[in-house]
């Protein structure tokens, strides 16, 4: 089934704002403690890393970039 988009949208944060948080979450898996094994996604990708206290649990939350469709 494919998405339709709610009848209005509006823009919540402020493109700036979020090119930067992108390009930060963007050098995690380029340069940082995702890479090399979420770099290999094959598209435009960032994400953002953590471990529990003992370092026995690893997680990745990832996003990529799409078009919204509004």
């Amino acid at each position: 089934m494919p998405f339709t988009a709610p009848a209005r949208c509006r823009q919540v944060l402020d493109p700036a704002v979020a090119d930067t948080v992108t390009s930060v979450l963007e050098g995690v898996l380029t340069n940082g403690t995702g890479y090399p094994n979420a770099a290999t996604i094959g598209r435009p990708a960032a994400g953002k890393t953590g471990t529990n206290e003992a370092f026995s649990t690893r997680r990745l939350a990832m996003l990529v970039r799409q078009r919204s469709p509004c």
